[in-house]
């Protein structure tokens, strides 16, 4: 009978433990030794679930989970992230990244590629919950929420596609690159950081923000693949900023998002969003690739602001009412499409502005469009220096297109608005602009030469 119970028992462990081995993908691991096998993991306590791949993590039946990979994965098929979870390609072993940043006080650190999900050519990965390519930043004047150390990344590759569709959200924090599109649909929200290199820090920046837009060099570059706004859409860029209090040297911190593009709501189409590009209509989207803008549909230009703390409270730094750079863009607007200028806007340079054949330019009475010639503009009115392409900006109006309001250049001959036609200017304004040593600030006041145009 002993004999007989101790086989049973054998036999019984020897069960257990080969059914253990067989499925290595739902084990708990207590630390980062996780098995060859494993490729994504949630935390559960103090410990982890492993999965071995995508689709089981998918799978499970925990909700509002990260899901955190813990090796490169390649997707070759299509897959989509589920709604309430949010997979996450981290920028380190901690895993511990979240959708606004483990950031910090200080001048950016150089860092490099930690994780990295491909999307292989012919798939499709559909965002229903969130994905979250991890990166974090920092802030020391000049410098705000600009990228810092290590990253997560996601290479699309050609013929591969990233969908975020109607109430997924894609936090672009690290790299997205390829040459593979990504589209997102109505409803969807899509975040990148807001990196300023010209932050006028401080008091200087409290000093300053009601009569200067304080920040002339800022990009949106986490996503170097061609990205499609559709109407309904959002873009929000994530800023983070902060602000370190005499004497007592403490560091109080913010971070948000502003919006850069939106979208009228039809059911109230009289209250515009607060962005920079108001998508107006059904059929309206924005295409970006790099410093290629191109809008098609009816688009209006907006303000768009961020919060900076302050010793006694906080101040709301905004576009609107103010004269607005353009830094790191250049716009097309699109065969039967519209943009309405109805905040003035400055060109600096290597930015410019194409009206299609076919597109049209509407400039509101008492608005403005400002185009520096690369000799006018002093790299220094850049905290830290310009760091645009030093050349021309340019309003180009091509054949077939239509343009009409007030346009500005810099330079006397006008050679930088090509409308067809030799331009002589009729008034100047002076605008101001700024230059730093420390804490102190010197405006220096810049003729442009402007014209009311009207090109048909």
């Amino acid at each position: 009978m002993k004999k007989t119970m101790a086989h049973f028992l054998s036999a019984f462990l020897a069960v257990v433990l080969v059914f253990a081995l067989a499925v290595p993908a739902m084990a708990a691991n207590d630390a980062n030794d996780f098995s060859p096998s494993t490729v994504a993991v949630i935390r559960d306590g103090e410990s982890f679930l492993e999965f071995d791949t995508l689709e089981r993590a998918f799978s499970d039946s925990l909700e509002d989970d990260f899901i955190y990979l813990v090796k490169d994965v390649q997707i070759k098929e299509d897959i989509s992230i589920p709604e309430k979870r949010t997979l996450v390609v981290p920028s380190s072993d901690d895993l511990n990244d979240t959708v606004t940043g483990n950031n910090v006080h200080g001048y950016p650190a150089s860092g490099s590629i930690f994780r990295t999900l491909t999307v292989e050519s012919g798939a499709t990965l559909t965002v229903n919950g969130s994905l979250l390519v991890a990166g974090n930043q920092a802030c020391n004047s000049p410098y705000s929420g600009v990228r810092t150390g290590n990253y997560g990344a996601m290479t699309i590759e050609g013929n591969a596609a990233v969908v975020v569709a109607n109430g997924g959200s894609l936090y672009a924090r690290g790299l997205v690159s390829g040459d593979g599109a990504i589209t997102a649909l109505n409803g969807a929200k899509v975040y990148q950081m807001l990196q300023i290199t010209d932050y006028r820090g401080g008091t200087v920046t409290t000093e300053i923000y009601e009569k200067f837009f304080p920040f002339s060099a800022y990009n949106l570059t986490n996503i170097t693949c061609p990205i499609t706004y559709e109407f309904g859409s959002e873009l929000l860029a994530q800023y983070y900023v902060d602000t370190q209090r005499p004497i007592t040297g403490i560091v109080i911190s913010r971070h948000g998002n502003a919006s850069v593009i939106a979208s009228v709501n039809p059911a109230t189409p009289t209250q515009e969003p607060n962005a920079f590009f108001i998508m107006g209509g059904t059929g309206s989207n924005v295409y970006m690739h790099g410093s290629e803008v191109r809008l098609t549909g009816s688009i209006k230009n907006g303000s768009f602001s961020i919060t900076i703390p302050g010793l006694i409270y906080d101040h709301t730094i905004s576009t609107a009412g103010l004269i607005c750079p353009v830094y790191g863009m250049n716009v097309t607007v699109e065969k039967d499409s519209t943009l309405t200028v109805s905040e003035t806007l400055k060109f600096l340079p290597g930015t410019s502005l194409t009206v299609a054949d076919g597109g049209a330019v509407n400039v509101q009475d008492g608005q403005y469009l400002y185009f520096y010639e690369a000799a006018q503009y002093n790299t220094n009115y850049t905290l830290g220096g310009y760091k645009g392409s030093m050349t021309n900006a340019t309003l180009t109006v091509e054949s077939g297109g239509t343009f009409n309001g007030t346009v500005g250049s810099s330079s006397t001959t006008m050679s930088n608005i090509v409308v067809g036609e030799t331009l002589t200017y009729t008034n100047i304004v002076n605008i101001t602009e700024l230059t730093q040593v420390g804490t102190t600030t010197t405006e220096h006041s810049v003729p442009f030469y402007t014209i009311a145009l009207s090109v048909a």
